[in-house]
């Protein structure tokens, strides 16, 4: 259910790919819990991704009442998971304002242990600055400024690479643009998954993807 509404939002089609994840979000309220390995050991997705898909969906509707509604009935029906966070992060998203969670994010890493891999958050934050910043520059050296390790997970230089595009792509710097797409389709041939497009605040620009993607299928 989770790869067809994959390819439903590939191919544009948000109420498909909300009927996928229906029964997967129901399946989460029999359980009462949204602790990943709870879930996991039983065969479903982690919540937040689920979560996460279903608004890419509500954004490409440009309708948040049945995220508003299944959030609220996660958090009052379900335990262990922090919801909390994820409504932080659900309500910038919908203010196109991240500031909060960004300061939030950024003082976690400061105050983390360095023994443990960091590259999702700081390459998060870097994107959420990069969304944030009026300076095309400054936010593509802070993308380049995050150096994965071994144990950090490699597709987190993509996000970055997207990135770099969807900033030129404002700018209107097209021929920067088009070398970092170019770069970023050449690994990313089927585009990131809705989650990590709303998880790292790039749906705006992989909607302009999408043609290329399924041009791409077709041909």
């Amino acid at each position: 259910m989770l790869a067809a509404a994959r390819y439903a939002y590939l191919w544009g089609r948000p109420e498909s790919g909300r009927k996928y994840l229906a029964p997967i979000a129901e399946a989460y309220f029999q359980l009462g819990i949204a602790d990943d390995h709870f879930v996991y050991v039983r065969g479903l997705p982690f919540f937040g991704q689920t979560w996460s898909y279903l608004v890419a969906f509500a954004w490409m509707l440009r309708s948040y009442d049945a995220t508003d509604e299944f959030f609220a009935r996660s958090r009052a029906k379900l335990s262990e998971f922090d919801f909390e966070r994820l409504g932080l992060f659900y309500e910038c998203h919908k203010r196109s304002d991240y500031i909060a969670y960004s300061d939030r994010l950024a003082k976690e890493l400061q105050e983390s242990d360095t023994r443990f891999p960091s590259g999702y958050q700081r390459t998060q934050l870097a994107a959420l600055c990069a969304v944030q910043s009026g300076d095309t520059e400054s936010a593509v050296a802070q993308l380049d400024g995050v150096k994965l390790t071994g144990n950090d997970f490699q597709w987190l230089a993509d996000i970055a690479r997207i990135h770099k595009a969807r900033l030129f792509w404002k700018a209107g710097q097209e021929s920067s643009e088009a070398m970092e797409r170019s770069r970023f389709l050449e690994r990313q041939r089927m585009l990131f998954e809705p989650d990590n497009a709303y998880g790292f605040v790039f749906l705006d620009y992989q909607e302009q993807l999408r043609p290329l993607y399924q041009l791409l299928r077709g041909s």
